[in-house]
C-alpha cells in the first residue's frame, strides 16, 4: 500500500507550495527539475519546510485542499505545528465550521 502524504515547499520569493503524494522523493526530484507543477517550476529553488503522513489518498487530499484555502500567514502557522494528518484536519475543519457560522 502507498504511502500517502501532504508536503510544503518554501520557493523563491518566499512563496509556499502544497501538494499530496504517494512517492515523496520523486515528487521533489520532479519539482527540482521543472517537472514537477507550473507554481514551482517559475519559483525554483525550493526547501521541503513540512512532510505530514497520511492515512489515505483521501486524507491526503482532503488535507491538502484544506491548506490550498489558507492565506499565507495561517499556512506558516500551521507550518509550525507538529501535529499528524487527523489533527490538522480537525483544526482546519473547526475553523471551516466556525467561519460559516459567522456568515
Amino acid at each position: 500500500m502507498p504511502w500517502w502524504c501532504v508536503y510544503i515547499l518554501r520557493c523563491r520569493g518566499g512563496f509556499l507550495y502544497t501538494g499530496s503524494t504517494n512517492n515523496l522523493e520523486k515528487r521533489l526530484q520532479d519539482h527540482a527539475r521543472g517537472t514537477g507543477s507550473r507554481f514551482v517550476r517559475s519559483r525554483l529553488p525550493f526547501v521541503l519546510v513540512k512532510t505530514i503522513a497520511c492515512d489515505s489518498q483521501n486524507q491526503a487530499m482532503s488535507l491538502e485542499s484544506h491548506l490550498k484555502m489558507l492565506g499565507k500567514n495561517r499556512k506558516i502557522q500551521m507550518v509550525d505545528l507538529n501535529l499528524d494528518a487527523a489533527g490538522y484536519l480537525t483544526i482546519l475543519n473547526k475553523e471551516k465550521d466556525g467561519n460559516a457560522a459567522k456568515t
